[in-house]
């Protein structure tokens, strides 16, 4: 130790974290000797590579490239205050800190090229979220997208496990501890390892103990929860993990954690450690989103809503970011799907699973302590587009076409890995902005999309397209991004008159809507008019008011009674499913008595009227 600064060697950091020691007491009391540093050395020695390859670890040595060696004399121990903040130095790099994780991953919750990573990262960060290998846009649109199993990007994964270290170290990053006991108070994966090394020394406040299977996330799981104390698996469960009947039951036992953990980063955390608290109250009732918050159409892309945050305080410094939530209506019953989170002030929302819907958006604020403000609900918006198709459930892959970003090998970023991010994924990320490039072969062809059973294509049983790229050998391919443009589906509106508001009167004189005798609206009916997009065929229009009741007449024998009529021009194809705009009437007849009064309050109020179409099949 010097005046105001502690060396902290490479070699031992990450035993530190595992919570292992050299010693055989701690205070007096016998450490196991399963949480003592294993008795053979990690030899680290220049090895010729194999093809692709820039290091690899085997057993308890690290293989290095000749010209890589000179590496490891350019390293030197970090230097940090007593607080443990970084100050200087570095450790010999990522490469050699991903091989050490493969030697030491505690293999009850190991990942292959990406537990081991956790370590490289401890040995680069420095409490700043730019300082770590992942982006955390990548991280939040994981945790918020409600897809199943791991993230495509490896290192997207990797944020998962740091997050749980962001979480519940209440520590910079370089602190080191006096003793054994304090590393298992102060560090979340000293604790895991530690109860992954024996599962006895868990706690279990509920009298279920702590068992560890054969099954990697079920572990993780089940020692991320013992060593929180908390129970995390709605963490999990953002990031795509399903837990089984044993870790509910063990996760059950503890408190459940209602911070938004799958949100945290860096900057976040040592907010939080030179902060006093958090404004927000636990309840999550604090209002600090203006109704100066919007959302709106774009322009240019009908189906992409932008947002505007604005808090209530200006200035204000202790919010990390925006949880936005789409609300919709089904058969009658509420859903809401978390759509996106972003640390910015704007957010784009591209809509593709819905069309011809009116939906609703709730924003809630996350402050850096991860706790929640009051919903604030915006207005209604109605998603209009031209049937684009959800690519979440999409995978890709390109046979004939070279691409250099394919032809990889390792280095000291990756110093091991086999199999890339494959390059053709540019072609279905949403993103304007990236483009595959690749040079055709012969016969090239793209197989475009795959979808899942019974997901956006199961009304056509297809599963899977191809793009054929006919003789094109030699030539370079550029795929900026692919789409598939599907059913729009069923769309009713009011008509609206020359102010806006919806047609709604009575005739002043018969009006014949088609060539049949009988094909008449008689005059004195009250109607309503609109449009209309889908099969005429198989569709109906009903009225209801702003109470649920149908709006109808009532004929001289008791019983409701009202007409429609819908209206479109045949295609020049003869196909009547083509129909993309008609018109439909709805009419109640002068003989039919109404409730006047009744009515009267829609016609004030006529927006408080809604309609539906129903499909008629058979």
């Amino acid at each position: 130790m010097k005046e105001d600064k502690w060396e902290i060697p490479s070699f031992c950091r990450a035993w530190y974290d595992k919570r292992l020691t050299e010693n055989e007491s701690d205070g007096g009391n016998a450490i196991a000797v399963k949480d003592r540093y294993p008795s053979m050395h990690l030899n680290i020695r220049y090895q010729r590579m194999f093809a692709g390859a820039f290091m690899y670890a085997s057993g308890n040595h690290v293989g290095i490239e000749w010209n890589e060696t000179r590496g490891m004399a350019s390293g030197a121990s970090v230097q940090a205050d007593v607080d443990g903040r970084y100050m200087n130095g570095r450790y010999f790099g990522w490469g050699i800190a991903h091989e050490i994780g493969h030697c030491i991953n505690q293999g009850a919750y190991a990942v292959a090229e990406v537990t081991n990573n956790y370590y490289s990262v401890l040995a680069q960060a420095r409490d700043t979220s730019d300082s770590v290998r992942f982006q955390y846009d990548k991280v939040y649109e994981k945790v918020t997208s409600g897809t199943k199993g791991s993230a495509s990007n490896v290192f997207a994964q990797l944020g998962m496990y740091w997050q749980l270290h962001l979480a519940y170290d209440d520590g910079y990053n370089y602190k080191t501890y006096d003793n054994y006991n304090e590393q298992l108070k102060n560090l979340f994966f000293a604790r895991v390892d530690t109860y992954a090394r024996d599962a006895a020394k868990a706690p279990a406040p509920g009298g279920i103990a702590l068992v560890l299977t054969g099954d990697t996330d079920q572990n993780l799981m089940r020692l991320s929860c013992a060593a929180a104390e908390r129970n995390l698996l709605a963490f999990f469960e953002r990031w795509g993990m399903t837990a089984n009947e044993g870790t509910k039951q063990y996760a059950g036992q503890f408190t459940e954690e209602t911070r938004a953990i799958y949100y945290v980063d860096d900057d976040s955390r040592v907010f939080r450690l030179t902060h006093e608290g958090s404004r927000l109250l636990a309840d999550g009732t604090t209002e600090v989103l203006s109704a100066a918050t919007s959302a709106q159409i774009d322009a240019n892309a009908k189906n992409r809503v932008n947002f505007q945050f604005v808090l209530t305080e200006a200035g204000r410094d202790d919010i990390l970011g925006y949880e936005i939530v789409r609300c919709t209506t089904s058969g009658g019953v509420a859903e809401k799907m978390v759509v996106g989170f972003t640390t910015k002030e704007t957010f784009g929302d591209l809509v593709t699973t819905m069309n011809n819907r009116v939906v609703t958006y709730e924003v809630t604020a996350i402050d850096k302590y991860l706790n929640r403000s009051a919903v604030l609900t915006l207005d209604p918006l109605k998603i209009e587009h031209n049937g684009n198709v959800d690519k979440a459930g999409w995978t890709v892959s390109a046979s004939g076409i070279t691409s250099v970003e394919e032809d990889y090998n390792g280095s000291e970023e990756d110093p091991c890995a086999k199999t890339p991010e494959k390059a053709i994924d540019k072609a279905i990320d949403n993103n304007g902005d990236t483009t595959y490039l690749g040079t055709a072969g012969q016969n090239a062809w793209t197989v475009y999309f795959s979808s899942p059973p019974k997901g956006n294509l199961a009304a056509y049983d297809t599963t899977a397209m191809r793009l054929v790229i006919r003789n094109k050998e030699g030539k370079q391919i550029a795929i900026t991004e692919l789409d598939v443009l599907g059913v729009t589906g069923d769309n009713v509106e009011l008509q609206s008159t020359v102010n806006g508001t919806p047609a709604i009167g009575r005739l002043t004189a018969d009006y014949k809507y088609g060539p049949g005798e009988g094909d008449v609206i008689p005059a004195e009916s009250i109607i309503f008019t609109g449009i209309y997009k889908g099969n005429p065929a198989y569709n109906v229009v009903l009225l209801y008011d702003q109470d649920g009741n149908i709006v109808s007449g009532t004929s001289a024998d008791g019983a409701q009674k009202a007409y429609h009529v819908i209206q479109a021009n045949v295609p020049d194809g003869g196909e009547i499913q083509e129909v993309y705009d008609g018109t439909w009437i709805y009419w109640i007849e002068p003989q039919d008595t109404v409730d006047l009064a009744a009515f009267a309050f829609i016609v004030i109020l006529p927006l408080q009227v809604h309609k539906d179409v129903f499909c008629q099949h058979g």
